[in-house]
């Protein structure tokens, strides 16, 4: 059932109404506020976590890096040992060819004589 409101009534709803927007739109406000703040928070996680998986990441590589380092210089020293051994085994090698060299020289020595001597002198 409606019945009559008068201008004091009317104001009175009025002012309520008026009240309950205000009301309503402090809330909004507030929650506007609210969600800028969870989104500014959540960027600044984010960009802390991204900071923190680059340098993560940036010391696994250096570790890796290193770690492929030492077993390549383990690997290097071990084959290569010191270079007096390298020259000491140069130079037996050298010696003992030589040797052979000048032993297979004197024993054909006449032979290579003798047939430089035939073609020299050889008449055809």
């Amino acid at each position: 059932m409606l019945r009559y409101m008068g201008p004091v009534e009317m104001a009175a709803v009025g002012q309520n109404w008026d009240e309950q927007g205000k009301r309503g739109i402090q809330l909004l406000f507030d929650a506007e506020q609210e969600a800028a703040k969870i989104v500014e928070e959540a960027k600044q996680n984010r960009v802390t976590l991204l900071r923190t998986a680059k340098d993560e990441a940036e010391k696994e590589a250096r570790e890796y890096r290193e770690r492929l380092e030492a077993e390549y210089q383990s690997e290097v020293a071990k084959y290569s040992g010191s270079d007096s051994e390298h020259f000491s085994d140069l130079d037996k090698k050298r010696e003992a060819l030589l040797a052979k060299m000048q032993k297979d020289v004197a024993a054909h020595e006449a032979e290579v004589i003798d047939l430089l001597l035939q073609y020299a002198f050889k008449i055809e």
